[in-house]
């Protein structure tokens, strides 16, 4: 996507990081569509750092927050072993047994 090739990956990773609530649900609804259907992008998430930011926001963000979070989670770790293992050990949630596929953002 255009977007990635522009340089916001690391853009919107900061905002998981340290944005208002608004700023992080809005960077995690941003890259769960990144990740649909993209191991491209899986992988560049994974290697700016963005699963423990995303993990954190499920655990302690707004309602609204811990869902575009858990969006997000759920399309890096589909049909991604390294993503699955990296978000298990970052304290997220194991994917589902049944497994996981891509779930488009709102």
């Amino acid at each position: 996507a255009a977007i990635v090739a522009a340089g916001a990956l690391p853009l919107l990773v900061g905002l998981l990081r340290c944005g208002s609530y608004e700023g992080k649900a809005s960077a995690a609804l941003a890259l769960g569509g990144l990740m649909t259907n993209s191991n491209v992008h899986k992988v560049a998430i994974l290697a700016e750092g963005g699963i423990l930011p995303l993990v954190e926001l499920l655990r302690n963000g707004l309602n609204h927050c811990k869902e575009y979070a858990a969006g997000a989670l759920h399309n890096l770790m589909a049909g991604n072993e390294a993503n699955k293992t990296a978000v298990v050990a970052a304290g997220g949630p194991p994917p589902p047994a049944g497994g996981l596929h891509a779930v488009a953002p709102p």
